[in-house]
C-alpha cells in the first residue's frame, strides 16, 4: 500500500498503462474498477475483466476516503462519509495560493491550462440529485461536494488523468 501523500509526488509521474501490481501488491477493490492502494489513494484500471496480475491502470484518484472516493468515481452519493482532508501539494501543479474551488480555478487560469473547464454533475436518470461541481483540465478533474463556487473547503477528490 501507498503509505501517505508523500508518495503523490511519485505517483503523478507514473504512466498510463502502468500495471497495478508495479504500484503496489495489496490493492483492495472498491467495484469493478476502483482499487484502493492506499490512504486516501485510489486508481482505476482498464479492463477490470482480465486477471489481477494484468490490470493496468489508467488514471489516479486522490480522495478524502474510500466512500469519498466512491461518490466522485460511481456517484455513489450516500455513501460519502462527508469527511474533509487536505490534498496532498502534488495534484496541484504549480498553483501555489489555496486549494479551494475559487484559487484552483485562478490558478489554473492564470498558468493557461489546456482544456480548463467547469462542470456541474447530477444523477438525471435515477434521482436528479446533485454528485459534484467540478473544474478540469488536461491533467485532472478536481471534485467539489457543494454545487455553490466555495472560497473555503478544498475538493473531496481528484482525478489524476495518466498519460
Amino acid at each position: 500500500m501507498i503509505k501517505d501523500s508523500t508518495e503523490w509526488e511519485r505517483l503523478v509521474t507514473l504512466s498510463k498503462g502502468i500495471l497495478l501490481n508495479a504500484i503496489v501488491a495489496n490493492a483492495v477493490p472498491l467495484g469493478d474498477d476502483l482499487y484502493q492502494i492506499g490512504p486516501s489513494a485510489y486508481c482505476i484500471v482498464d479492463d477490470p475483466d482480465v486477471a489481477r496480475d494484468h490490470l493496468t491502470v489508467v488514471s489516479l484518484l486522490w480522495a478524502c476516503s474510500a466512500s469519498a472516493a466512491r461518490r466522485a468515481y460511481y456517484n455513489d452519493i450516500e455513501a460519502d462519509d462527508l469527511v474533509q482532508r487536505s490534498p496532498p501539494d502534488h495534484v496541484f501543479p504549480g498553483i501555489k495560493d489555496g486549494s479551494a474551488y475559487v484559487d484552483i480555478l485562478r490558478g489554473l487560469k492564470g498558468l493557461g491550462v489546456n482544456g480548463l473547464m467547469e462542470h456541474a454533475s447530477y444523477r438525471i436518470v435515477t434521482d436528479g440529485k446533485f454528485v459534484h461541481k467540478s473544474i478540469e483540465f488536461d491533467k485532472a478533474i478536481y471534485y467539489f461536494r457543494s454545487p455553490d463556487i466555495d472560497d473555503k473547503n478544498p475538493p473531496y477528490a481528484i482525478l489524476w488523468k495518466m498519460k
